[in-house]
């Protein structure tokens, strides 16, 4: 059965943690049940349009645009590619290379903490395997972009106006202007 945008939305909604499940209805004989999978890890989803609220503060989001009629772009289409094939490749590389998977999945980001390591983590942890397999400067690169786009982020969340009045506040604090104020 197709899934539904609102079971992708599910799994994005609770695959942000360890032990995150969705659960999907699926026919058994006559009947449907309720399936419950587990969804935690990295996910990567296209589109032209952005991500629920919800999960604005849990992507890394990228926005494309769609292109005009008179791109000379091709049209780039999925069509004839093999999932399962894809699917059944990324399996035996866990299988295969698990030790290496569960070690990256411990590592620490020094430069990213809280939420935003639950964010990045995953990324950095696929990473730090790919670079011992020779994409030499890919943790740094990553982390720096982490760091950067964290404080952006932090940046985004403080409105101008709260910035100017907490910057007028702390200079009257500290010229002891704070007295007039009763």
């Amino acid at each position: 059965f197709p899934v539904t945008i609102c079971e992708v939305n599910n799994m994005l909604l609770a695959g942000y943690k360890r032990g995150g499940v969705a659960t999907r209805n699926e026919k058994f004989g006559d009947t449907w049940r309720p399936v419950p999978y587990s969804v935690f890890g990295p996910k990567a989803v296209g589109g032209i349009n952005g991500v629920l609220a919800p999960l604005q503060s849990r992507c890394i989001e990228i926005r494309t645009q769609k292109a005009g009629k008179d791109s000379p772009k091709p049209r780039r289409k999925m069509a004839g590619t093999n999932w399962q094939e894809i699917r059944d490749s990324l399996y035996v590389c866990c299988l295969e290379h698990s030790d290496r998977w569960l070690a990256a999945a411990g590592r620490e980001c020094i430069e990213v903490h809280g939420r935003d390591a639950e964010l990045w983590g995953p990324l950095l942890a696929v990473a730090s395997v790919v670079q011992a397999d020779g994409i030499e400067g890919l943790v740094e690169l990553l982390t720096t972009t982490a760091t950067k786009s964290v404080a952006d982020a932090a940046e985004l969340r403080t409105p101008e106006a709260d910035q100017v009045l907490l910057s007028v506040l702390a200079e009257s604090l500290r010229d002891g202007c704070y007295r007039d104020w009763e």
